[in-house]
């Protein structure tokens, strides 16, 4: 049987937590209540970290289950598709509640709790999102562009040959003086 990552209980509820900060917070608050709304915002995200740990546990579980094996491609796809937009939602969300906490803190004057919390928090899921996807290549998008553009014709076919430009010119040097007449145009 391929998982699937609907069947994935930790990604779907680290998932629904993302989803339903998300929602609360493009709400409008009363001002009475804006301290501890803040503060229960900023406390669930702190949650947030430890939740998608559970989440990456459970999904690679799921992808490796004993004596079974992934029946298609797609299927690893969508696992790794679901599970890259939840650390991505994550990270964003949690970004927006420090947004709005340090924007509460600036009209207030007032620290909320955990604010000072809230970064490190936000740098542990970067990083979990960073670790994951770093080996685990998507079979549908694009590789990235090389950053160092195309290569010099002896380098390209240096590095084919596994040796250094310098042995490669000495290569094809020894080759003309043993072939004089190999490569020319004419008698």
């Amino acid at each position: 049987m391929t998982p699937i990552a609907a069947d994935n209980f930790f990604l779907q509820h680290a998932l629904d937590r993302v989803e339903s900060l998300r929602r609360f917070l493009g709400r409008p608050r009363p001002v009475d209540s804006r301290a501890a709304t803040v503060e229960g915002l900023i406390s669930e995200a702190l949650e947030l970290p430890a939740l998608l740990q559970k989440a990456w546990r459970a999904t690679l579980e799921q992808l490796f289950p004993p004596g079974e094996e992934f029946d298609s491609v797609r299927d690893l796809e969508d696992v790794r598709k679901a599970l890259r937009r939840t650390l991505y939602e994550a990270g964003e969300t949690m970004e927006s509640v420090r947004r709005d906490a340090e924007r509460w803190q600036h009209q207030s004057g007032n620290v909320p709790a955990g604010l000072d919390q809230l970064g490190a928090a936000l740098d542990q899921v970067r990083r979990l999102e960073v670790d994951v996807f770093r080996d685990w290549p998507s079979f549908t998008e694009p590789l990235p562009a090389e950053t160092e553009g195309p290569l010099p014709v002896e380098e390209a076919f240096a590095r084919m040959r596994g040796v250094t430009v310098e042995q490669l010119r000495e290569m094809v040097a020894a080759h003309k003086r043993r072939f004089p007449s190999a490569g020319t145009d004419g008698p």
